[in-house]
């Protein structure tokens, strides 16, 4: 079989050069990723936490604290009277209250749960400063 016109030859073959496609591929590839990481919603709860040196309850002069402590077992004491959640609620409904200073003592056994629904209850008050008490290292 004899061909038509002129034997292509591998040297008059053109090639596509894919270093500059392969730049913008990967430049796109890292955008990606570092925009998902940052679209997650993460829902965190602001708290205040005190100062480790110093080892006693947080006061204003203008409004003291009030303290509520979790226990490891689940119950939640609100000025030494055991309460439950909603208990709590009701009585933490005043807007008097929204300006104080809620000082949390949890014991360290607590359930990451519990927690969480103890704040969830001082943010539907609209609790605005909440501090952590921590022992005082030595």
């Amino acid at each position: 079989m004899k061909y038509f016109g002129k034997k292509k030859k591998l040297a008059d073959v053109n090639f596509l050069d894919m270093s500059s496609l392969m730049d913008i591929i990967f430049i796109l590839l890292i955008f990606v990723m570092v925009s998902i990481s940052f679209s997650k919603d993460y829902k965190v709860i602001d708290m205040t936490l005190p100062e480790t040196k110093e080892g006693n309850t947080p006061e204003t002069e203008e409004h003291k604290s009030l303290t509520i402590s979790l226990k490891a077992d689940g119950s939640i004491y609100y000025e030494k009277e055991k309460i439950g959640l909603e208990d709590l609620k009701l009585k933490m409904a005043g807007k008097e209250m929204q300006k104080r200073e809620v000082y949390l003592n949890i014991e360290k056994k607590v359930y990451y749960e519990n927690f969480i629904n103890l704040m969830e209850v001082l943010k539907k008050v609209n609790i605005q400063k909440v501090k952590l008490g921590l022992e005082e290292s030595s």
